[in-house]
């Protein structure tokens, strides 16, 4: 239900599992200790994506791997919507598990920027915003095909992209 909807009440979550609603407020006092649970498996699979792009960025390119792992993680989250809530700091605890990917995050981009591919002010929050928006839009259109998601991140890493011939700042 989570990996569907990206979302669910103590309702929901009591109703799929066959058990009381009380059962599921006994292991998960509140929404967001309920949400914080069903997060940390995505959480860490992003982390250790974008660790692995890191490596991949300091090997060759940063451009390729900055766009691999972005087209990655949007194949992660329509496969599973609550992984698109790893980007949400209204539904996501904003402490360490924000803060280092926050961190990871900008370690790739400025790989990217350092290289001369990626616009010099773009950051982790902009990456962030630009990646739960696509989650939100692409999830809440249940017929989304594949190709559509694909277009969204092409269009995403077109707007991080030092485009050639011009100054960082779109006109």
């Amino acid at each position: 239900m989570f990996a569907a909807k990206g979302t669910a009440t103590h309702a929901d979550v009591a109703r799929a599992a066959g058990i009381g609603k009380a059962t599921v407020f006994r292991v998960f006092p509140s929404r967001e200790a309920m949400i914080s649970a069903f997060l940390e498996p995505q959480t860490i699979w992003i982390e250790a994506r974008v660790c692995e792009a890191i490596l991949q960025a300091r090997q060759g390119d940063p451009w390729t791997a900055l766009a691999e792992a972005l087209y990655d993680v949007i194949h992660r989250i329509r496969q599973d919507r609550i992984a698109g809530m790893v980007f949400d700091v209204d539904t996501h605890a904003v402490g360490d598990d924000a803060h280092r990917l926050a961190t990871l995050s900008d370690e790739l981009i400025a790989l990217g920027i350092r290289a001369g591919r990626v616009r010099s002010e773009v950051t982790s929050r902009d990456l962030r915003r630009l990646i739960r928006g696509l989650a939100l839009a692409l999830s809440s259109e249940q017929e989304a095909r594949p190709e559509e998601w694909d277009r969204c991140v092409e269009l995403t890493l077109a707007a991080c992209a030092v485009q050639q011939g011009k100054h960082s700042h779109a006109p």
